[in-house]
C-alpha cells in the first residue's frame, strides 16, 4: 500500500524537538528524491533479489504485498542506501571496507518502512524490534547519513563499531555494588591472530580458530579435543533466522561474494536447510528431532569426556521440550544442571503475558546411562521442588516469572530431573503424557504436584 508523507519532527532554534505537518518545501525535497531515484534506477547498487517463497515458515513479508526486498525501502531511502553502499565498495583496503559494511548492515534495520515509532520513548523502533517482519500502517523514515537526534543512523552505527573496537584494545568487565557500578579494565587485549585453515591450527601461530559451517558435520574437528560448546539450538518452531537474515544478506553479497565466494556465492541464506519445525505436522517434528540428534552426536564426539556442553532453550509447547529430551538422550548427553536467565530487555514489543522473557540454561555432559524402571513422582516431584526453590529465591530479589515463563522453567526442570534418574526416551514421552493431564504450573498450586503420581514406569 502506497505511504504518503504527512509529519515530521524536527529540532527548533531553541534545541527542542518538535512534530509539524509535512509542508509543500517537504513534500517537494521528498518527490526531488523519488525523481532522482527514478533517473539512476539501473546504477544504483541495491538488490533486486526476489522473495524467496519455498518452504518458508513465516510468509510475511510476502503476505503483506512485498515481493523483492527492495520493496521494503521507499525511493528516497534506496537513492541514499546505494549511494552509501557504492561509496563503501570503493575503499581499497579490505578490512576498514567490511568493518564499515558491517556499520552499514546495522544501519539498515531502521532505514526501511517496516521501522515503527514508540511514542512513549519518542524514538524510531526498528524492524526485527520483534523477530519477524512486522506489518507497520505508519512507517517512520530518519536520516540515512545522521543528525543530532536519530536512531540507526549510518553515523551513530559507525561510531557504535569504533566504541567495539575502541572495547576490544581495552577490555573491561563490571563490579556492581549497592550504589554504583565500576569497570575493571583487563590486562588482555581482543586483538588476536584467527585462523580460519583448521589443518593449518594451531601450528599457523594463531591463536584462534573460526570455522563458519553446518553443525552437521563439524568441519573435521578431532575426536575428545573440545573441553567446552556453547551452543543456541533453534525453538522448535519460533524462529527460522535465516529467512530474516536475508534481509541484510541481499545488501552485503554485493560487497562481499568476491572475497568470501562460499558464503556469499546464493541469492540467499539456506534457510531450507535449518532445523526448524515448519508445519504442525508429525514428519516435521521427528525431521527436527533427527536433525538435533545429529548435531548433538558431532558435539559429543568431539567433546572430552569431562568437557560440558552448554546451551539455552524456551517454548510455549510440551511437543518442544519433548522433542528436545529426546534429542539429548538419544546423543547420549545427561543434563547435570539447569537455571534461568533473562534473555529479552523491556521493550514493550515483548512486554505481553504470553511471551517468554527468560530462556532456561543447560549444563550437560556425555553419559549413556539409562534405566528402565524410573518413578514418575519422583521426575515431577523433584523438578516441582526445584521450581519452587527458584521462585522464592527470585522472588526475594524481587524477580518473578510470568505463567509462561513459569511453565517453560517448569518443563526444564522436569527434562533435568528425567534426565538425572536415566529416563529413556519412552519413559520420558510418559512423564510427559502424564503433565498433559496435569494443570499448568502457577503460583497457586505446583507446590504439591507430584502428589498425583506415585507408580512407576517400565
Amino acid at each position: 500500500m502506497p505511504k504518503k508523507l504527512f509529519a515530521l519532527e524536527y529540532v527548533d532554534s531553541q534545541g527542542q524537538r518538535v512534530f509539524c505537518r509535512a509542508k509543500r518545501h517537504d513534500l517537494g525535497l521528498f518527490q526531488e528524491a523519488r525523481s532522482e531515484f527514478d533517473r539512476k534506477r539501473r546504477r544504483l547498487h541495491f538488490p533486486r533479489a526476489k522473495i524467496p517463497v519455498k518452504e518458508r515458515t513465516d510468509r510475511r513479508p510476502i503476505s503483506n504485498g512485498h515481493h523483492y526486498y527492495h520493496q521494503l525501502f521507499n525511493k528516497r531511502q534506496l537513492l541514499h542506501l546505494s549511494s552509501l553502499f557504492r561509496r563503501i565498495e570503493e575503499v581499497k583496503t579490505q578490512n576498514v571496507r567490511e568493518n564499515l559494511l558491517l556499520a552499514f548492515s546495522d544501519c539498515l534495520a531502521a532505514n526501511n518502512m517496516l521501522c515503527g515509532f514508540a511514542f512513549g520513548y519518542r524514538k524510531l523502533t526498528p524492524l526485527f524490534s520483534i523477530h519477524s517482519y512486522r506489518y507497520v500502517s505508519r512507517p517512520v523514515e530518519g536520516n540515512v547519513w545522521g543528525a543530532k537526534y536519530g536512531r540507526g543512523t549510518f553515523t551513530r552505527c559507525v561510531k557504535k563499531l569504533i566504541r567495539a573496537k575502541e572495547y576490544a584494545n581495552k577490555p573491561y568487565e563490571i563490579r556492581y555494588s549497592e550504589r554504583n557500578l565500576e569497570r575493571v579494565h583487563l590486562k588482555s587485549v581482543i586483538h588476536k591472530p584467527i585462523s580460519t585453515d583448521i589443518a593449518s591450527w594451531p601450528t599457523d601461530g594463531s591463536h584462534s580458530l573460526v570455522l563458519n559451517g553446518d553443525s552437521t558435520e563439524m568441519q573435521g574437528l578431532p575426536r575428545d579435543s573440545v573441553d567446552i560448546i556453547l551452543t543456541d539450538p533453534p525453538y522448535y518452531d519460533n524462529i527460522s533466522y535465516s529467512e530474516l537474515s536475508d534481509f541484510y544478506y541481499v545488501w552485503l553479497r554485493r560487497g562481499l561474494r568476491a572475497s568470501y565466494p562460499d558464503y556469499f556465492g546464493k541469492t540467499s541464506t539456506p534457510y531450507r536447510e535449518a532445523i526448524i519445525v515448519r508445519r504442525p505436522k508429525s514428519h516435521e517434528h521427528n525431521k527436527y528431532i533427527e536433525g538435533l540428534v545429529q548435531v548433538f552426536k558431532n558435539c559429543a564426539q568431539v567433546l572430552k569426556d569431562k568437557g560440558i556442553m552448554v546451551f539455552t532453550y524456551h517454548h510455549k509447547r510440551r511437543k518442544a521440550w519433548l522433542a528436545l529430551g529426546h534429542s539429548l538422550v538419544r546423543s547420549g548427553f545427561k543434563i547435570v544442571n539447569v537455571f534461568p536467565l533473562r534473555s529479552e530487555g523491556k521493550s514493550g514489543f515483548h512486554s505481553h503475558s504470553g511471551n517468554i522473557k527468560w530462556d532456561c540454561v543447560f549444563v550437560c555432559r556425555k553419559s549413556s546411562d539409562t534405566s528402565n524402571t524410573v518413578s514418575i513422582k519422583a521426575i515431577i516431584g523433584q523438578a516441582e521442588r526445584n521450581l519452587e526453590q527458584w521462585e522464592k529465591r527470585l522472588g526475594e530479589s524481587g524477580i518473578g516469572f510470568s505463567d509462561a515463563e513459569r511453565e517453560s522453567f517448569r518443563n526444564s526442570l522436569v527434562l533435568c530431573s528425567s534426565s538425572k534418574k536415566g529416563a529413556t526416551p519412552k519413559i520420558l514421552s510418559q512423564v510427559f503424557d502424564q503433565l498433559r493431564s496435569f494443570p499448568q504450573a502457577s503460583k497457586h498450586h505446583h507446590h504439591n504436584a507430584a502428589s498425583k503420581f506415585d507408580h512407576r514406569t517400565s
